[in-house]
């Protein structure tokens, strides 16, 4: 029996089936956990993104146009990798504390901040207005 056929007569999806249980099981959950407070997060993630936001570092990465300039620029590596763990508190933040529609949209402003100060490469060129 491989990993998708069911010890369920009829069922040839069995395990499948399963794991889109568990998976339902586990949104049902998540929607009535105690929700944190916010004020020591939004701490956390301020102290987290006070590096990106220096002055300095956001005007090296606007100045980044290419491509060629943005593969070789570290400080834009280095911001880049940062955005992860920043995107992930941002999602922490949303999800599993009791922070305002309003004060979420201010924190997010300064994580946008930074990710276009990064921007995206498109067409060989570094979009900063994302």
């Amino acid at each position: 029996m491989n990993k998708l056929e069911s010890n369920t007569p009829g069922s040839s999806h069995g395990e499948y089936e399963e794991l889109l249980r568990q998976n339902e099981d586990r949104e049902h959950r998540d929607q009535f956990l105690v929700k944190l407070e916010c004020g020591p997060r939004i701490v956390e993630f301020e102290e987290m993104i006070a590096p990106l936001l220096e002055e300095g570092l956001l005007e090296t990465l606007s100045l980044i146009k290419t491509e060629e300039e943005a593969v070789g620029s570290e400080e834009r590596e280095s911001a880049k990798k940062a955005l992860a763990p920043v995107v992930a508190k941002l999602n922490f933040l949303k999800n599993r504390t009791d922070i305002t529609e309003d004060d979420y949209e201010k924190v997010k402003a300064k994580y946008k901040i930074i990710s276009n100060a990064v921007g995206m490469i498109n067409g060989g060129l570094v979009d900063h207005e994302r």
